[in-house]
């Protein structure tokens, strides 16, 4: 510990890092009348400082520039507070907004829009007599382009037809808080363009300006890829590792690559960075400039290329890295990787204090923290006879995994251990991945016959790194739920890697093997038993319905999975299961094979073990359901068809099948829906799908129904469902609906709310994941938000296509 502290006192501006971090994080802390006083001490802590050093008072000075920072993180936060406690800026559904683009963030393979970030934005609302309105932050367009219509670039002025909505905080266990992430960058709305009405553009950016230079070197670099001779599938992914452009790239390439640890590879980060400047520092040695002209040359390249890669954040982290290690060479000064580190950390939050609380930032500067510090400790302990670059990547790859264990876990709620093997394994090739990639892209856009010479090995060297990736996925339990550690789990690990540097010995070294068992208890079967109660989830996924059983053995139902666009199961229902602990779904049942109840569950098939997967027999022709049941076939799942075969042998006394039942309904004015999965659950839960009054009807004609305590109403509430007949039959006591908030169906229907006056009600669009526990004590909810009874029994406005067509005559 002595000599960490010393390692501190040598190391300044890392104690003012450190102190920076410490005031961002606890600034809320802070009254805001204090905070003058705040500044105040934090530059006198400053001056104090400088004269600390001047004096050689190491240790003091130390703990000045601990002070100044922690006063500059407390200062610097304010103004991010202020835009997430600021009250919401009301959503408007049909308006005509103007904006200057900022950024083209791509297109998005599977859902065919292109997303820009728009600044200066103004918006109209089309049904009120109001003036256009600036919008206070950045928004996010989604939008179908017109290939027609020339490419939208940072600097133009656009106008479109649309609607415009602050970004929902997070409602379900474990889901991304997209909200915090975006107001963390400044963007506080999402907007969406009509569909099949692309922004028209009002005037051209100049093409002088940084951003709108960078875009365009981007798009021909980009051009140049697709002439080069690549196959589709070494395009896409070159776009993505080497331009950072990931929209051409599936959700299934990115399961495959985050069960194995390695989808940061997919996009430009930090190794990308590395790699690059790499190369470019490796060519210029064997041209032989000095090492103060090289680094001299270095910069302009790393600002270039950083640029051309659109700035992502982790690239922003990166080149701030990479600018104080290389001015240190070229004015020739005594640094060192741990002091750059905190010039990285103090320049990144001065510019963005947001960046202080996504996991990117904080995985990014720990484990360079812990390649820095753990790798020489690590690797002399290891057996002299093996070969000195198998010590040094095993010894690496160590201390990444130490570092970013509980990170990982916290914020994902997941542990991959392949990452053990697939870091050693595909990091050699990603130095010629980069390189080969931008030579590839060059030479495309400006000599495409000689663009052919090159392609064939970077082929080959993707398909190797796809094998790799492939084949590690496919291990059992590759990517293992751990739930969210506590903070005592998350204390004693990084205590533990303190007393390993501290003491770097075998015997200490053991010390992680109990802590790693504790992490992974979450995950075991064992931990999954709760006598005498069963616990249940309807997940807020929008308009579509998941609903996730845990039976009091462990076993888990899983019905339906919500819809493909966004995919639910990629944005919550596995999020969720990872925060839950949960490794294996036991039946993954879909109700019948509409988007939005099958869409999200080839996600749990690729991301976790599933028993079984059952369906009511339907099919359907889009592309979605025959994609579901080839996949199944790939990774062995069975599948069970409940119109023909009998129910699972354990279902007996837990869940009982309602429907579907032979002869199939037919004619009636949804067939699909009428002969989806109907199930009892427990005798007190009653999961109905998308059932609409016909097949209700026959459930009460067969004698199918009994009083139930709970009903997940039919058909999102639509007015088709839910028939007095159907709840007099069974006479809830509470129902929950599962809708999308600001739906353009109109869910829920004014006549069913109507109907289940004097029941207790419950709905997803409106207070996010519904939890439920039933015991023998009886059935308690527990909502993710809070809102009034009066608004649960508010049916949603609903958009009049006719509004539309009046306003598109007149708007633009």
């Amino acid at each position: 510990m002595r000599a960490l502290a010393n390692a501190l006192i040598r190391r300044p501006l890392f104690c003012a890092a450190l102190g920076l971090c410490l005031g961002v994080a606890v600034s809320p802390i802070f009254p805001k009348s204090f905070l003058f006083f705040a500044g105040l001490a934090g530059l006198t802590a400053l001056v104090l400082a400088w004269q600390m050093l001047s004096s050689k008072r190491q240790a003091l000075a130390a703990l000045a520039f601990a002070v100044a920072g922690l006063a500059g993180g407390a200062l610097r936060v304010q103004p991010l507070l202020q835009l997430w406690q600021a009250p919401g800026q009301a959503a408007v559904t049909m308006a005509r907004l103007e904006a200057q683009v900022f950024a083209d963030l791509g297109e998005r393979e599977e859902s065919g829009r292109r997303v820009l970030l728009l600044e200066n934005v103004r918006v109209k609302d089309l049904e009120s007599a109001d003036d256009a309105k600036l919008w206070q932050g950045r928004v996010r367009l989604s939008f179908e382009p017109d290939p027609s219509a020339p490419a939208l670039g940072p600097g133009d002025r656009i106008a479109f037809l649309g609607s415009i909505r602050p970004t929902q905080e997070a409602s379900n266990p474990g889901e991304f808080r997209y909200r915090a992430f975006l107001l963390g960058r400044g963007i506080t709305a999402q907007a969406s363009s009509r569909k099949a009405a692309a922004p028209e553009q009002l005037s051209q950016g100049s093409v002088w300006q940084p951003r709108r230079l960078a875009w365009m070197a981007w798009t021909r670099l980009i051009q140049g890829l697709e002439q080069s001779g690549l196959s589709p599938r070494a395009v896409a992914l070159t776009r993505g590792m080497v331009l950072g452009d990931t929209g051409s790239l599936t959700n299934r390439d990115m399961s495959v690559y985050a069960r194995t640890g390695l989808v940061h590879i997919l996009s430009v980060s930090g190794l990308h960075m590395a790699l690059a400047m790499s190369l470019f520092l490796l060519l210029g040695k064997s041209a032989g400039l000095s090492r103060r002209g090289l680094a001299w040359m270095a910069l302009p390249f790393a600002f270039g290329y950083a640029m051309i890669c659109g700035m992502p954040v982790p690239c922003q982290r990166a080149l701030c890295l990479f600018v104080f290690v290389l001015l240190g060479q070229a004015l020739d000064l005594d640094t060192d990787l741990a002091t750059s580190l905190g010039l990285g950390a103090i320049l990144i939050l001065l510019i963005q204090p947001g960046a202080l609380f996504e996991a990117g930032t904080q995985l990014s500067f720990l484990v360079s923290l812990g390649l820095v510090t753990l790798t020489p400790l690590i690797q002399k302990n290891m057996p002299e006879s093996w070969p000195r670059w198998l010590q040094r990547g095993l010894a690496a790859t160590l201390a990444a995994e130490l570092a970013s264990v509980p990170l990982v876990a916290w914020h994902f709620g997941v542990y991959c251990w392949p990452a053990l093997v697939a870091t050693l394994l595909t990091a050699p090739l990603m130095g010629p991945v980069v390189g080969l990639g931008l030579l590839n892209a060059v030479l495309g856009y400006v000599a495409p016959s000689l663009a052919l010479i090159t392609a064939w090995p970077l082929e080959w060297v993707l398909k190797t790194l796809d094998w790799i990736t492939s084949h590690l996925a496919l291990l059992p339990l590759a990517a293992f739920s751990v739930g969210r550690p506590a903070f005592v789990w998350m204390f004693l690990w990084f205590a533990a890697v303190l007393v390993f540097s501290a003491w770097p010995r075998k015997r200490t070294a053991w010390i992680f093997v109990p802590l790693m068992l504790g992490m992974l208890w979450p995950g075991l079967p064992l931990a999954h038993r709760h006598p005498g109660e069963t616990r249940v989830w309807f997940l807020d996924v929008g308009q579509g319905d998941a609903i996730l059983t845990e039976f009091e053995d462990g076993k888990v139902l899983l019905v339906d999975a919500g819809p493909r666009l966004p995919d639910a199961g990629s944005w919550v229902v596995g999020p969720a299961l990872r925060r839950l602990g949960i490794n294996q779904v036991d039946w993954a049942v879909v109700t019948h094979p509409h988007a939005d109840h099958a869409g999200g569950m080839a996600w749990v098939l690729d991301q976790f073990r599933v028993a079984s997967l059952i369906h009511s027999g339907e099919s359907h022709s889009g592309v979605i359901w025959p994609g579901l049941l080839a996949l199944a076939q790939e990774r062995g799942v069975p599948v069970l068809d409940l119109s023909l075969q009998d129910t699972p042998l354990d279902w007996e006394g837990r869940i009982r099948k309602l429907s579907p039942v032979l002869p199939r309904l037919q004619h009636s004015k949804q067939d699909m829906h009428n002969n989806n999965v109907v199930l009892e659950v427990g005798g007190w839960l009653l999961l109905t799908g998308d059932l609409q009054s016909q097949g209700e009807a026959r459930l009460i004609k067969n004698g199918s129904l009994k009083h139930i305590e709970v009903l997940k109403v039919g058909h999102h509430g639509s007015k088709t469902s839910s028939s007095r007949q159907f709840l007099r039959a069974i006479h809830p006591s509470y129902a929950v609906i599962s809708a999308g908030r600001h739906n353009r169906f109109g869910h829920p229907a004014p006549q069913p709310l109507r109907d289940l006056a004097g029941q207790t009600l419950f709905r997803t669009d409106l207070q996010g994941c519904i939890r439920v526990s039933h015991d023998s004590s009886g059935t308690r909810f527990f909502p993710w938000w809070s809102v009034t009874t009066e608004s649960l029994w508010q049916a949603p406005p609903r958009v009049k296509r006719s509004k539309w067509k009046k306003f598109e005559e007149t708007a633009l």
